[in-house]
């Protein structure tokens, strides 16, 4: 019914919009979903967009609502619809936006996690060996930690994008967004100990160009990362697994140190302000400390 719609929303999206391909794949992912929606409820087919009603993407989320999905990934399918909606009311094929209408489930308000200093110290110090893979794994933590670099930023990295005597790297973040991100000596002295290394995990073949490779001379995916990441991180007491608790880390601790709010949202690389003011937690909780530790009544 409307797939042949979608499939212009998506060359639109990657052609002039600049998403990654994994937003294109969430994106067309959500929209099957509704395609494949209106097919079982609407057997005899619906003959124009237009016929489209807010009350129909209702019925539609309901189903994911009784199915307990969690609002975040409801929330991400009512940002979908209404990309894809806005794109046909563009081109003049709608005379509205059917999921401009739709109210947006209250998405579940969680504090960011993150690692101590001395959990992180502790990971990248049991990361032993003199193996290319050994320099490798060094150079995700450094990384992680040092630039606060989201996880398919990390893996899109190319050689190309790391300047080590400027101490910077190029990122390309959401929606083809560049920003330089700054690292200091120990992930300077990590990325130059791996790249003497990083042809031996090619074994002859030729060279893509990313800079995290796998064992097999291939780009190291963001799953590959990941298990990296979780294989080291679980031998750590307590600590989270998660590689983004890096990126939580890198602005908490910025933060604690007084890095100004801003200055973090750039470095971060968010596109707004509310997002980086997550990380105020950290500071309301040690006011919090030390007036305790501190008032006389507290």
């Amino acid at each position: 019914m409307l797939e042949e719609y979608i499939n212009e929303f998506i060359e639109y999206i990657k052609n002039h919009r600049g998403h990654s391909g994994f937003t294109q794949v969430n994106y067309r992912h959500d929209l099957l979903q509704f395609d494949n929606f209106l097919r079982t409820h609407f057997p005899g087919g619906i003959e124009s967009p237009k016929e489209i009603k807010p009350y129909t993407i209702r019925a539609f989320l309901a189903g994911f609502r009784e199915s307990g999905y969690k609002a975040s990934s409801i929330e991400r399918k009512v940002a979908s619809l209404r990309a894809f909606f806005k794109f046909l009311y563009v081109k003049g094929l709608i005379d509205l936006n059917p999921a401009r209408y739709v109210v947006v489930p209250r998405k579940e308000r969680t504090l960011p996690g993150f690692l101590d200093y001395s959990q992180i110290e502790s990971a990248i110090t049991n990361i032993r060996g003199d193996t290319a893979e050994i320099y490798r794994d060094l150079v995700i933590f450094e990384l992680l930690y040092a630039t606060g670099i989201r996880l398919r930023e990390l893996s899109g990295l190319r050689t190309s994008d790391i300047f080590l005597p400027r101490m910077v790297l190029r990122v390309m973040g959401k929606g083809a967004k560049e920003r330089m991100a700054h690292f200091g000596e120990p992930a300077k002295f990590a990325l130059e100990r791996y790249l003497e290394h990083r042809k031996e995990l090619l074994k002859g073949k030729a060279d893509s160009g990313i800079l995290l490779l796998n064992r097999r001379g291939e780009p190291l995916s963001p799953r590959g990362v990941e298990y990296i990441v979780k294989k080291h991180m679980s031998k750590i007491p307590g600590a989270r697994t998660n590689p983004h608790a890096f990126r939580h880390s890198f602005a908490t601790h910025l933060l604690s140190r007084g890095a100004p709010l801003l200055e973090i949202k750039e470095l971060l690389g968010h596109s707004s302000l509310s997002t980086t003011q997550r990380y105020i937690h950290l500071q309301l909780e040690q006011l919090k400390d030390t007036h305790k530790r501190t008032h006389p009544r507290g």
